[in-house]
């Protein structure tokens, strides 16, 4: 069991990682992937307080309400065994492919030091 912290911008980049991913998996990692995209779909209510939208092709959120109060918080995401087994394999892919992008570059490193992958 491993435990993410994640904020909006570490979900919405893993949810693309994830959605990228075109072949190459088994049905029990197809399996984990779809827990992993439901655990950390951003649902209506959130996106709401959020007000989570697309503009010029690029996902847009407000971090903060009107009263300047911070509302895209870390959160805790529990990631089973074969969830983060999953996660480590298509990432460790992705940087051996040099699949990411300087704009994700922040997120997706916090990424690989939760889950202790060398970078």
């Amino acid at each position: 069991m491993k435990t993410l912290k994640l904020s909006v911008i570490h979900r919405v980049v893993l949810m693309g990682v994830l959605n990228s991913e075109q072949s190459g998996h088994n049905l029990s990692e197809l399996n984990q992937m779809l827990k992993i995209v439901d655990k950390l779909g951003i649902k209506l209510e959130e996106q709401k307080k959020l007000n989570l939208r697309i503009e010029d092709g690029a996902w847009k959120w407000e971090t903060a309400d009107a009263d300047g109060n911070e509302i895209d918080t870390e959160q805790d995401f529990e990631m089973s065994d074969d969830q983060t087994d999953v996660l480590v394999k298509i990432l460790n892919k992705k940087n051996e492919e040099k699949a990411f992008a300087l704009n994700n570059a922040k997120p997706i490193i916090d990424i690989f030091e939760q889950l202790e992958i060398q970078l």
